[in-house]
């Protein structure tokens, strides 16, 4: 009647032994705060904490007291350990009755599986038999033994018999079904059906040593190859891996390196949805320990992020192959044609990404049932391949979970908190790193990081704590190296409002985001091209001046001469103020070598011929009021291949053309600077004259100024 989802899960911790609530769990609250077991009691904390989901559900609950002689019903697990491996005995510090909690739980993913298993056998003796008894689980490594034996034997069966009935067989053309083709599955889906509903079960009984039993069992099949061949819905990945990922929800740390070892054999040929079930694991098992699974998020990053890339490679071939031995006609149709459809693809991308944004922001996590149907059902409508699928899958899911345990301003958040923050900017900040150069210019593959990524990093950018802030400026300089193509409004607002004013601020606890932003300025201005890019993209922008690089340099030099509040009122003693000081200056002089390097190249584009085509082909060039030649490419056009004049830079004509223009083409960068400004003068009184008198006595003024 609430309109939540049912419990699905429910532990015990010792906050008092350094448990903490997991990912997705909520604790037990009594009028506002963490109920505890053991109140009036002088005895630790106990607090238990629940998981809600859609797929299972707990249907009853029971005590146990196991000294009385209390056993647990048929199909009830206990709560038997905490997160840590304590034993969760609710009544553990006073020296009385041992007290455990049990519960049952309707599995909604394998209900419908049980018939199947059921009816798997071909006598009706053998179905009254298994019917009477509970399934057989595995628990034993004599049992893993016979089980892998048994997987492999039939595995064996039926590859002879795909041989036998080769091309050559007439049951090789039947139909699915037509009697022909069903002895041929018979025994091998009655052999999974046997096996694989209990080793599923298994992995969602809480008490003992099943489940781990149960993941050793499922790997073996992995290894065997069982679920690459045909058969029972028994097998198919998904609900296998719905199965292993219980275990690690579940809180019981002992039990995650089993189901990792599961994760890394299955890392080929899933879909998003696999992804997305492993990735929910993989954040989840990060929070109790980040170095369980930092090797393999890596190598699954890599994994990924180089199926996409390699998918690229194949369809640029395809692109270059088609289009050779061409006519003129053909290929100008062929451009007009590309063109129309990079501007419809633009748009499509553009409401894709709104769509999938919305139901980004729509759910809480990544935990949400529908959160991954409704991700992908926003990417299917696009069309892309399985690759690219999984690669936006990556990305939207790493920035869901940065959200998950929000580090803000006015909370003091704990440390586990702060762990899980820096591990998810950590996996993505490495996704976006391993992203090849022909990933980073897919423009949905650039739409994806700048609408998700941003919105995430704009939420989580102020923080005082120091590891997540840190963390938080990494992922800022990856943008910048690497995707600021996309995203030159987006830095020049995280310029202006984030990182300037922090550098501004005189408050004293401001120091140490200072020293970082600092820090990893010097490493961006450490290269020329990004200080001549900052200065090009901001301060010479064509229609709003940021002016970043005049208010980075002019809050540098105030910081280095200790002329801001709060080191101005410091200490003559105060080590801090003076590393900021040398920090500061340390930024100022790494800037002044790069605009040195800058001029020095500069130099020889105007006297060196090579270097100036160079340059050109490498990302072009401005010319100088100082340069004698209109162009840098002048002696290359002026005379075609016949000998035939092309173009005459000298001609009056030519001049006239380019003394026309405005802005770009070969004038110098200040003279565009004051003609921008000139413009905005214009534009400025244009404006008052609309709103003193009308529109059109301001247009015929613009006109009349010949803006």
């Amino acid at each position: 009647s609430s309109g939540k989802a049912p419990i699905s899960e429910i532990i015990a911790i010792f906050p008092e032994r350094g448990e903490f609530v997991p990912t997705d769990y909520e604790v037990v609250r009594r009028r506002g705060a963490p109920a505890n077991i053991t109140t009036g009691t002088q005895e630790e904390k106990i607090y238990l904490c629940f998981k809600r989901s859609t797929t299972t559900s707990i249907v009853d609950l029971v005590v146990m007291f196991p000294k009385k002689n209390a056993t647990l019903p048929y199909g009830y697990m206990k709560v038997d350990k905490s997160p840590l491996g304590h034993a969760a005995d609710l009544n553990a510090n006073s020296g009385g009755t041992e007290v455990l909690l049990g519960y049952k739980k309707k599995v909604a993913s394998i209900s419908d599986l049980h018939k199947k298993w059921l009816f798997a056998s071909v006598t009706p003796t053998q179905v009254l038999e298994r019917a009477r008894s509970p399934p057989p689980a595995p628990s034993t490594p004599g049992k893993l033994k016979q089980l892998r034996s048994a997987f492999a034997l039939k595995a064996a069966e039926v590859r002879e018999q795909e041989l036998i009935t080769a091309p050559h067989s007439p049951s090789a053309f039947a139909s699915p079904d037509s009697p022909l083709s069903k002895p041929k599955q018979v025994g091998w889906k009655e052999t999974i059906e046997y096996y694989m509903y209990p080793l599923l079960l298994a992995c969602y009984t809480r008490h003992g040593n099943a489940a781990e039993a149960a993941v050793t069992g499922l790997t073996h099949c992995l290894e065997e190859g069982v679920f690459d061949c045909p058969g029972s819905d028994l097998c198919r990945l998904e609900v296998v891996i719905d199965a292993v990922t219980s275990i690690c929800q579940q809180g019981v740390k002992s039990r995650f390196e089993p189901a990792l070892k599961f994760f890394q054999k299955c890392t080929n040929g899933f879909n998003p949805s696999v992804l997305h079930a492993i990735l929910n694991a993989l954040t989840f098992i990060g929070d109790f320990d980040g170095s369980l699974t930092k090797s393999f998020e890596d190598e699954l990053i890599s994994k990924i992020m180089g199926a996409y890339e390699a998918s690229l490679i194949n369809t640029a071939v395809k692109k270059n192959v088609s289009g050779l031995d061409q006519s003129s006609n053909a290929l100008a149709h062929e451009l007009v044609v590309d063109l129309i459809d990079d501007i419809s693809t633009g748009a499509e991308i553009a409401t894709i990404t709104d769509t999938m944004l919305g139901v980004f922001k729509s759910h809480l996590s990544i935990q949400s049932p529908s959160f991954c149907q409704d991700i992908s059902a926003a990417m299917n409508n696009f069309g892309n391949s399985v690759a690219e699928k999984n690669a936006l899958q990556l990305v939207v899911t790493f920035s869901k979970a940065i959200n998950r345990k929000f580090v803000s301003l006015s909370e003091t958040a704990t440390e586990s908190d702060q762990r899980s923050s820096v591990n998810s900017l950590r996996a993505l900040n490495q996704t976006l790193l391993s992203a090849g150069a022909r990933a980073r210019e897919q423009r949905v593959f650039g739409q994806v990081v700048r609408r998700f990524v941003l919105s995430t990093l704009n939420a989580t950018v102020l923080t005082w704590v120091p590891d997540v802030f840190r963390a938080n400026l990494t992922l800022v300089s990856t943008l910048w190296n690497h995707y600021r193509r996309y995203l030159k409004v987006e830095l020049a607002l995280m310029f202006e409002h984030v990182l300037l004013r922090i550098l501004r601020s005189t408050a004293p606890c401001t120091k140490n985001h200072q020293l970082e932003i600092m820090h990893e300025m010097t490493n961006w201005l450490q290269l020329p091209h990004n200080v001549v890019e900052i200065f090009l993209n901001f301060d010479l922008d064509r229609i709003q001046q940021w002016k970043i690089f005049e208010h980075l340099c002019s809050t540098l030099g105030s910081i280095g001469e200790g002329s801001v509040g709060h080191l101005a009122n410091g200490d003559e003693g105060d080590d801090s103020a003076l590393e900021l000081q040398n920090q500061a200056i340390n930024t100022i002089l790494a800037m002044a070598r790069s605009v040195m390097d800058a001029s020095g190249h500069a130099h020889l584009i105007s006297r060196d011929r090579r270097t100036r085509m160079l340059s050109m082909y490498a990302g072009g060039w401005e010319q100088d009021e100082s340069g004698e030649e209109a162009s840098p490419l002048k002696d290359s056009f002026t005379l075609q291949p016949t000998g035939d004049v092309a173009s005459q830079p000298d001609s009056p004509a030519e001049h006239k053309r380019q003394a026309s223009r405005k802005y770009g083409g070969n004038i110098s960068v200040r003279m565009r600077n004051e003609l921008q400004i000139h413009n905005q003068q214009l534009l400025k009184r244009a404006m008052e004259i609309s709103s003193s008198k009308s529109l059109k006595k301001a247009l015929e003024y613009l006109v009349a100024m010949n803006f």
